[in-house]
């Protein structure tokens, strides 16, 4: 079992050393739900002006407000050491600071699986727990019809996107798996 202080530090391997969970906004939850509100002005929202006169009420933009629900999830996870372990371990009092860094590692691995690959539906319990990314996306999906990652599937893609999302291109990131990349770094 860890301290408090040791679980907050195991906390903080999986969510530093991940790719996807560091691109993510992380929420503590004191509960099991937690709502949090966005707000974000969709459309135009500056109009050329004359000084003293206001906007016309057509050429005020109301920002699009809604909440979204948090519900945690409960996961166990169990790194058992014997006694004689860590007993004869060279590396003595490091030994329990190694093994925990490697359990977070490890979770860090599983936390963005289940992230990307969650299905209510999937026969595998652990994934079976939420739905991930994959599952959740409905909208602006590219069909590739099976075929390998290329820059014209990547185009596409592109191109499909909302002009919303395309405004800062530094902002971008193409996640895919290292196969695909391999792929695609072959085809050019």
């Amino acid at each position: 079992l860890l301290s408090p202080e040791q679980y907050l530090e195991f906390v903080e391997i999986p969510i530093k050393s991940s790719v996807l969970i560091g691109m993510v906004r992380v929420e503590q939850m004191g509960a099991p739900t937690k709502e949090l509100s966005k707000a974000e002005a969709q459309a135009r929202i500056l109009f050329p002006g004359t000084e003293g006169n206001a906007l016309q009420l057509a050429q005020r933009t109301k920002a699009a407000t809604t909440k979204t629900t948090l519900t945690s999830k409960l996961y166990r996870g169990a790194a058992p050491v014997t006694d004689e372990v860590l007993e004869d371990n060279i590396t003595k009092e490091r030994f329990q600071t190694m093994v925990r860094d490697l359990a977070g590692k490890a979770v860090k691995r599983d936390m963005e699986d289940i992230a990307i690959n969650g299905d209510t539906s999937s026969a595998d319990p652990t994934l079976a727990l939420q739905d991930g990314y994959i599952k959740l996306i409905t909208t602006n999906l590219v069909a590739a019809g099976g075929i390998r990652l290329s820059k014209t599937t990547l185009r596409d893609m592109d191109l499909l996107m909302p002009d919303a999302f395309r405004r800062d291109p530094s902002e971008m990131r193409f996640l895919t798996s290292h196969k695909a990349a391999v792929w695609y770094r072959d085809s050019i």
